[in-house]
């Protein structure tokens, strides 16, 4: 479940990308706009997607991203979801601007 929202949102960047300069920061701005509509809002939801976690398990339930806001384990989740879209996102950002350079 985890890797289909990583994938979905990786989409949906290169999508908004297209005629973008990629090189502005409206793109970085992007990531972070993209990486927080693809976190589950509701807890159930959050369950879901955090038992389900995959390959990414160590990221979503070992580590304290300090994004999640307050102490609670839910928010630790949350936030550790926002930030590992948050690096997916930017390692996808990243080889665009590579790739753009490439092209110049």
């Amino acid at each position: 479940m985890l890797d289909d929202i990583i994938a979905d949102a990786k989409t949906e960047l290169l999508e908004e990308l297209e005629g973008e300069d990629i090189h502005a920061s409206r793109a970085d701005d992007l990531v972070n706009e993209i990486a927080d509509s693809f976190v589950p809002v509701y807890n159930g939801d959050l369950i879901d997607v955090a038992s389900d976690s995959g390959t990414w398990w160590e990221s979503v339930w070992l580590h304290d991203s300090g994004m999640g806001g307050d102490e609670s384990p839910l928010s630790m989740v949350r936030g550790n979801i926002y930030q590992l879209l948050v690096e997916e996102l930017s390692v996808v950002l990243w080889a665009e601007r590579e790739k753009n350079k490439e092209e110049e």
